[in-house]
């Protein structure tokens, strides 16, 4: 009988991957580094040393450790695929020259839709932490992502929203005021790195065929 239990842990493990905790720590921690890579920005004349694509490319890797069973898994992948393409043209982008550029120009265009997809695929992922630990019945857990994705999406869509507000009215209230939001979206981001180094905070059982109803919709079940 445990030869059986034996193989069939082997074939499982062969045909995905497990969800318990010791699987999902180097996941999350490999998404950490890649994001890291993405946030730390080291440049000389026009070349980042430190390429936005490695960075992507860790959060796919980190992203294909998890178990296909949870839904924002298989939307972060796809999105972070196509950010390890998309970003490429940022290598040779100084970002501390574009206040010089033409406020209408390709390259803000470019540099704003690279920081709408950052935000989208950050976005996923916290979605996809909120799935595991609503799968796991981790109510504290649950709870304090779902404050962070808040607070994060709030002051980075303040941030995004405000920015293109700047290349054509530059008054010193909304300078004043993009300031205020990017210390605080810069904080959050912060966070959220702690966060993806934490992650999880327990050890979760090694049970992937478990059925759990989503917290999320037992809450929505019960008020109805």
């Amino acid at each position: 009988m445990g030869g059986v239990t034996l193989i069939s842990i082997f074939v499982t493990v062969g045909r995905r991957t497990l969800i318990g905790g010791e699987n999902l720590k180097p996941a999350f921690q490999r998404i950490f580094w890649g994001f890291l890579i993405v946030f730390i920005d080291v440049q000389f004349e026009y070349v980042d040393f430190i390429a936005d694509p490695i960075g992507y490319f860790l959060v796919f890797t980190g992203l294909k450790l998890i178990s296909r069973e949870f839904l924002f898994r298989k939307y972060a992948s796809w999105t972070s695929l196509f950010l390890i393409f998309f970003s490429i043209p940022a290598i040779f982008i100084n970002t501390n020259r574009l206040n010089e550029l033409p406020p209408i120009s390709g390259m803000n265009f470019y540099v704003f839709t690279l920081s709408m997809g950052d935000l989208l695929l950050i976005s996923y992922i916290f979605k996809l932490m909120l799935e595991i630990a609503s799968y796991e019945g981790q109510v504290t857990l649950l709870q304090r992502i779902h404050t962070i994705f808040i607070l994060y999406l709030t002051a980075s869509v303040s941030t995004l929203i405000i920015q293109p507000l700047l290349w054509g009215y530059a008054t010193v209230f909304l300078i004043g005021i993009s300031l205020a939001t990017e210390i605080v979206a810069f904080v959050m981001h912060i966070i959220f790195l702690v966060q993806l180094l934490k992650f999880p905070n327990k050890r979760f059982p090694q049970n992937p065929m478990k059925a759990v109803m989503p917290i999320y919709h037992t809450n929505n079940s019960s008020e109805r």
